[in-house]
C-alpha cells in the first residue's frame, strides 16, 4: 500500500483491514524507507485516518527511524534497516511490539477488542508492505 494522491504531509490517506484480530492475533507488515506513516492496532468501527487515535502504533519517519506510539504518545524508537518485519500481536490480552520477532515494547494499555490493522499516511510515496494479519480470537 502507497500514498499516491492527496496532500504531502497531512493525514489523509490510509486504511483499515476487514479482518478482526483478537487476543492470540497480530498485524505484521513491512514499512518502506522514507515517508512519513503510521501503522497500528485499532477498536473496530474507528476510521479515521488521525494517526494519533491509532491507539497502538508504530510510526516511522523519512529519515529512517521508527518509534512506538499510543495514542500519539511516544513509548520507545529505534532506526529501520530495509526489509525490517514489524508485528503488533495481542498476547494474553496484553499489546507487544516486535521487530524481526525481537520484542521491543510490552504496552501498559490493555487492547481493545476486537481490534483492525489500520494505516494513516502522511507523505506521498510513503508505503507498507507485505502485510498480513492473523485473527486469533474474537475476545
Amino acid at each position: 500500500m502507497t500514498k499516491i494522491g492527496g496532500c504531502n504531509g497531512c493525514p489523509d490517506a490510509g486504511a483499515v483491514s476487514e479482518q478482526q484480530i483478537g487476543n492470540g492475533g497480530w498485524f505484521e507488515f513491512v514499512p518502506t524507507p522514507g515517508g512519513r506513516r503510521y501503522a497500528g492496532l485499532n477498536p473496530e468501527g474507528w476510521t479515521s485516518t488521525d494517526a494519533n487515535s491509532i491507539p497502538h502504533a508504530f510510526s516511522f519517519w523519512p529519515d529512517g527511524g521508527w518509534d512506538i506510539r499510543e495514542f500519539g504518545q511516544y513509548r520507545v524508537d529505534g532506526r529501520l534497516v530495509q526489509g525490517d518485519v514489524f508485528r503488533i500481536a495481542i498476547d494474553n490480552f496484553q499489546v507487544r511490539y516486535y521487530r524481526n520477532n525481537t520484542l521491543l515494547y510490552q504496552s501498559g494499555l490493555g487492547p481493545r477488542l476486537p481490534a483492525r490493522a489500520d494505516r494513516s499516511f502522511l507523505s506521498m510515496g510513503a508505503a507498507i508492505e507485505s502485510a498480513a494479519v492473523q485473527v486469533g480470537g474474537t475476545s
